[in-house]
């Protein structure tokens, strides 16, 4: 786990949960700008991620499945109250790690301040079933290998509305700076086990039912924000339809905002100012 605490008189905390096939150091330059907006920082490298692994080889494989990685977040959580009692927590999660938060809420809605969700997604009910169907036939027989076939399906098109693409990863970001870090970086874009893949998929087949989230504080803060040509919010599409699920179950402090021509990673994107400024403006409201 990363702390960035360079806060002399901190008014708050974000647990920052990374996504997919990346890891926590990504964040350092947003982290650092919330410790000048005052706010300490806490990010882990989940497991089978980043620092969290041996070796490379080992990422990609996580003991326990997603349900695991979920866990691992209500624990973080618990770290950081107990050593901070006296200040306000926000869960930003982005991407899967956005679908790690909103199983956190599931339990710990009452215990934090609010959730910040980043490069998310409604309900996607006929890729998920078929995908959760692939990886559980593909599973029985390589539970523990390496699914390239599974990666492919599941990212399959992403480029596919990005003009004059240059690399397999323009719809992460217009930032060609960074989408070449993260090709250069060994710690992203790899491959995870069938299981793990089976795992995710159920878990998102199960989540968005409006008995799964019975247990949660419907005063809880929610901020939605992605951008418009973010393939994995199905280009603002999908997104709507999560805001109008939390909205349809009662939510009463459910916030949405698409950014224009932004792609996924929208903490990373040439307008990344504007998104953290709003943030933090949500953020401050809040208290």
């Amino acid at each position: 786990m990363r702390v960035w605490d360079d806060v002399e008189s901190p008014k708050g905390v974000i647990q920052i949960i990374h996504g997919m096939g990346e890891h926590s150091q990504r964040y350092d330059t947003i982290a650092r700008w919330f410790n000048k907006e005052g706010y300490l920082v806490y990010g882990d490298d989940h497991r089978g991620h980043g620092y969290s692994v041996t070796s490379i080889e080992e990422l990609g494989s996580i003991e326990g499945g997603f349900e695991a990685l979920v866990e691992d977040e209500k624990y973080i959580t618990d770290f950081i109250s107990r050593n901070h009692p006296r200040l306000p927590i926000y869960v930003l999660g982005h991407s899967m790690g956005s679908f790690i938060a909103q199983g956190h809420m599931l339990d710990l809605s009452h215990f934090v301040n609010g959730y910040i969700l980043t490069g998310s997604c409604g309900k996607r009910m006929a890729e998920t079933f078929s995908g959760w169907i692939l990886s559980g036939i593909i599973r029985v027989f390589f539970d523990r290998r390496k699914s390239p076939l599974m990666k492919k399906l599941i990212f399959l098109g992403y480029n596919r509305k990005v003009g004059k693409k240059k690399t397999a990863f323009d719809w992460l970001t217009r930032r060609e700076e960074v989408v070449q870090d993260y090709i250069e970086d060994p710690f992203c874009g790899f491959v995870y086990t069938s299981g793990f893949y089976f795992s995710f998929l159920k878990y998102l087949k199960n989540l968005f039912r409006k008995k799964t989230f019975e247990s949660v504080q419907r005063s809880i803060p929610v901020f939605i924000l992605s951008g418009k040509s973010d393939p994995v919010g199905l280009y603002g599409r999908g997104v709507e339809k999560l805001l109008k699920f939390y909205k349809k179950n009662h939510f009463n402090f459910v916030e949405m905002k698409l950014y224009p021509d932004a792609r996924h990673e929208i903490l990373n994107e040439t307008n990344s100012i504007e998104v953290l400024e709003d943030i933090k403006n949500w953020m401050e409201n809040k208290k």
